[in-house]
């Protein structure tokens, strides 16, 4: 009994571990937000734009929400950064996307 009591004990502690070590890779919205900013050299009036379409874009995402729905959203604050952004940033910001947000790919 003593046996199978320790690996509970041991397996809760490699979960409890695990959890934090995944809480701590998450990047706040802000901190991606920066990355962005940074990243494409933005100045600062396009990097205060940038970064409300992104807060504004993240707060409509909390919740759930189907696919067809989050699909819609993506598409709606990549048209917004598009707007303000040049083709080549645009396509920089792509790029960047791709690394910073992997989970904000389309969703079928």
């Amino acid at each position: 009994m003593q046996l199978k009591l320790s690996h509970i004990v041991t397996f809760l502690l490699l979960i409890s571990f695990n959890v934090n070590a995944l809480e701590q890779s998450q990047k706040t919205i802000e901190e991606i937000s920066i990355e962005y900013v940074l990243e494409l050299n933005l100045g600062e009036e396009v990097g205060a734009k940038f970064s409300q379409i992104i807060f504004d874009f993240n707060e409509d995402m909390n919740g759930e929400i189907s696919n067809s729905e989050f699909n819609k959203k993506m598409k709606l604050r990549d048209f917004e950064i598009r707007k303000i952004l040049s083709k080549g940033e645009f396509k920089r910001y792509r790029d960047i996307k791709k690394e910073l947000e992997p989970d904000l790919k389309f969703r079928f």
